[in-house]
């Protein structure tokens, strides 16, 4: 398999030909194509059994050779589509649609393009190219894709990249904030906004804010070792093929919220599972220790009193009256016989104006 290529260290010869290679390619379904003798090609599977094989005629010389599909009349055809450039002008180059199973020819171009070609002309060859050089084998990727309700046209594709080689082996935790109300997607992980958006932003990435609210994104499933293909359909379902799964990892504390958490609230999620160390703070007195320096010692206990009587004096009353003043003191040594401390008594009331 083409696949084991690319995982296996041994080099390795994917083909070799006699003659001339112009150009080769891989399509859909991992057969490669190849251009040679200058107007010839020939198909493969992945293991090397001949398919087909055929030639364009005319005074040009085979080029490159990419693959197309698309929907006609309810059905999903493939095509090769090779490019090929004059004998004469080699900057002018003729477009021949071949049929994917069965090599004939469906179309050929009637005007030729005034172009030089550097790289794909079709979109074939994006993942091999394009993905692979863009992420990269350790990045991890968040990718939403928006819908707007009213016009399911009116789509939008924020996304942030994280690099997965900065984490230590182990737990880690992970918080998506999705605020639509200001046009917003976060990345977190351990608590801190990290990662690169599309746009250059540390940490995030935007979209226009509060067209896309009324997603139903929390509604659809949640994958999780696989990526999603369409219509809620696992990739490795839609392939057939379950090699490319996520095996033998653990999750653990997953939470799903209908509005976007503040950042104190993502920082508690990260935390639950983190070691906290002892805060250790000063304060104006200075930092003591066990092993304290005193230099005098006293005896802690509490001094004796010389007596437990106590003398009370009302003053500046204008009371004259003695009678008056007997009622007053009769009802001060009620009122003392409750609240005056213990072991204390009332040894004598003054009066003194």
């Amino acid at each position: 398999m083409w696949k084991e290529i690319l995982t296996n260290n041994v080099p390795t010869t994917a083909f070799y030909s006699n003659t001339v290679i112009n150009d080769f390619s891989i399509d859909f379904d991992n057969n490669i194509w190849i251009l040679f003798d200058n107007n010839k090609f020939v198909k493969y599977t992945s293991e090397r059994n001949f398919v087909l094989s055929g030639f364009l005629s005319g005074n040009f010389t085979n080029y490159k050779i990419e693959f197309e599909a698309d929907f006609n009349n309810g059905k999903y055809n493939k095509y090769a589509l090779i490019a090929s450039k004059d004998n004469v002008n080699n900057t002018l180059l003729k477009f021949t649609r071949i049929d994917i199973n069965t090599g004939n020819k469906i179309f050929d171009s009637t005007e030729r393009a005034d172009f030089t070609i550097k790289n794909n002309f079709t979109n074939s060859n994006f993942v091999r190219s394009f993905i692979k050089e863009k992420y990269g084998i350790n990045q991890l990727s968040l990718k939403a894709l928006l819908v707007n309700s009213v016009n399911q046209n009116d789509t939008a594709a924020p996304e942030i990249i994280f690099d997965l080689t900065t984490l230590d082996p182990g737990y880690h935790s992970f918080g998506i904030r999705f605020d639509a109300d200001n046009g917003r997607i976060y990345l977190f992980v351990d608590g801190q906004m990290t990662g690169i958006g599309s746009k250059g932003e540390l940490g995030y990435d935007y979209f226009s804010p509060r067209k896309y609210k009324f997603s139903n994104i929390i509604n659809k499933p949640f994958l999780f070792g696989t990526s999603n293909y369409a219509f809620s359909v696992p990739l490795f379902s839609y392939l057939k093929d379950s090699s490319f799964l996520a095996i033998n990892f653990k999750l653990k504390n997953i939470y799903i919220y209908d509005k976007a958490l503040f950042d104190f609230d993502i920082m508690f999620h990260a935390r639950r599972n983190m070691f906290i160390d002892d805060i250790i703070f000063d304060v104006a007195c200075g930092r003591r220790n066990y092993n304290e320096e005193v230099e005098r010692y006293f005896k802690l206990d509490v001094p004796g009193s010389k007596s437990t009587l106590y003398n009370l004096v009302i003053r500046n009353s204008g009371i004259t009256d003695s009678e008056l003043k007997t009622e007053i003191e009769k009802r001060v040594i009620s009122i003392l016989n409750d609240s005056a401390p213990v072991y204390s008594k009332l040894n004598k009331i003054t009066w003194s104006n």
